[in-house]
């Protein structure tokens, strides 16, 4: 009987272990995938939570608002109620910096946990707003405002029902308004950022930026510009603790010294409460890698420690 070559043996052999080499590279070449892959649902996760806690601990900002505004208001000298940016529910917090809340674990000292407030009625309703002055909002024109006012109240005659907004969004299905409008430009506030769907539709003289002022009427860029300065305290900067805010219309006209057509205005269409806020709130895992938000719209009643929900959102960004 023939031998087989040795040569024979030596192929077979090397085109075994050529095929254990493949087998094996592929196995862990999916194990991998799988870890990455377990790595990105756990960091996407912690992130989700982390976002959701800084919410929540938004959530008992405002429920506390009355509370903290007791505590700080001279007992000899009460004051209506009034919402302004430099009361404790409206300074921002990172839960993993801050003392006494989140304490993150290795791995997560370049990560934040944070929410921002803001309040609603610091913008124009866009339901209640009056014709004419949101024929003067920035990107606005006559004939658009008079198309939106057209589908707030309806015509009779024409058997047109009247439609309210439920979102600012909804104002890009109105002809007219472009991206140039809604999202403003680098030195001008869009429709976006004056325009909300919450309130009574008075505006909070104490958190409207200078946009929504200055469209006020018979008041000037240089006017609302001023008072949003004077609310921002010494140090000039928005939602810090040395903001002011006034309670009722005496102790503004004693402050600012505005007085005419101008106060006039400001009291027609302002005051200095508010009710409804919105939460936004951030995590991220990796150092900004993942990114989870939530957001929610509350609202709070006046002197109240309770603080309803009416919607809640939540996304999750990014990648490994």
């Amino acid at each position: 009987m023939k031998k087989r070559p040795n040569g024979f043996v030596l192929v077979t052999v090397l085109w075994v272990v050529a095929l254990l080499a493949v087998i094996t590279i592929s196995y862990h070449h999916r194990a991998r995938l799988e870890l990455r892959a377990a790595r990105y649902s756990l960091d996407t996760a912690q992130a989700r939570m982390s976002a959701r806690a800084a919410l929540e601990r938004g959530l008992v900002a405002l429920r506390n608002k009355a509370l903290w505004a007791q505590i700080a208001q001279d007992p000899s000298q009460p004051a209506p109620p009034h919402t302004h940016y430099g009361q404790e529910w409206a300074q921002s917090r990172d839960l993993y910096s801050a003392v006494g809340y989140l304490r993150p674990g290795p791995g997560f000292e370049h990560d934040v946990a944070q929410y921002h407030i803001t309040d609603l009625e610091g913008q124009f309703n866009l339901n209640e707003i009056d014709e004419d002055v949101l024929a003067s909002l920035p990107g606005m024109s006559r004939p658009v405002a008079r198309r939106i006012h057209y589908r707030r109240k309806g015509d009779i005659d024409a058997g047109v029902t009247p439609q309210s907004f439920q979102h600012v969004s909804e104002l890009r299905q109105i002809r007219g308004i472009d991206d140039a409008a809604w999202r403003g430009g680098q030195d001008e506030s869009g429709l976006r950022d004056v325009l909300t769907t919450y309130g009574d539709g008075l505006i909070n003289i104490n958190t409207a930026p200078a946009a929504v002022l200055s469209a006020l009427p018979d008041v000037d860029q240089g006017t609302a510009s001023d008072l949003v300065q004077l609310r921002n305290g010494p140090d000039g900067v928005s939602q810090t603790t040395d903001d002011l805010g006034f309670s009722d219309w005496e102790t503004f006209r004693d402050a600012t010294q505005i007085s005419g057509h101008t106060l006039a205005s400001f009291q027609r269409f302002c005051k200095f409460n508010s009710n409804y806020f919105k939460i936004s709130a951030m995590a991220t895992r990796r150092g900004g890698m993942i990114r989870s938000q939530c957001t929610a719209i509350v609202y709070v009643p006046d002197g109240s420690n309770v603080a309803s929900l009416l919607s809640w959102s939540e996304e999750s960004l990014g990648a490994p």
